[in-house]
């Protein structure tokens, strides 16, 4: 079985519901099975290791302000030495970023902001995949 929504063995799906019930008290209403899966698989099915992995991931999103990422606008600069943006979806539907890293300006880029503008910037565009 790929471990995947609609192909678990039932050892898999066994792990599934025990990971959803240990980790009931952190999850929101769109962690769906899709999103707990991953944890699960990383881990190879270990629930006791995926529910540590997914709380110090929810530690740090709260460390770094992660959920407030969305609302964030980049400032214009970063458009005009920063190319690139979202070229659409792969066959999976997930979405792809393309940086064509040979047209950045890292000079400017840098004399113009610090490094927790870029820090923000490049959690926000990972933060969009999620």
């Amino acid at each position: 079985m790929s471990g995947h929504v609609g192909d678990l063995s039932v050892k898999q799906e066994r792990s599934l519901a025990q990971f959803r019930e240990r980790i009931s008290d952190i999850v929101k209403p769109h962690h769906d099975d899709h999103y707990m899966l991953r944890w699960l698989r990383a881990r190879n099915f270990d629930v006791s290791k995926s529910e540590k992995m997914i709380r110090r991931h929810m530690i740090c999103r709260k460390e770094y302000k992660i959920d407030e990422l969305l609302d964030w606008t980049p400032p214009e600069v970063l458009h005009r030495y920063y190319p690139g943006g979202w070229f659409g979806e792969d066959l999976e539907g997930s979405p792809v970023y393309y940086e064509p890293f040979g047209n950045v300006d890292f000079k400017g880029k840098h004399s113009l902001q610090n490094h927790a503008v870029l820090l923000t910037m490049k959690s926000s565009t990972c933060m969009c995949l999620w």
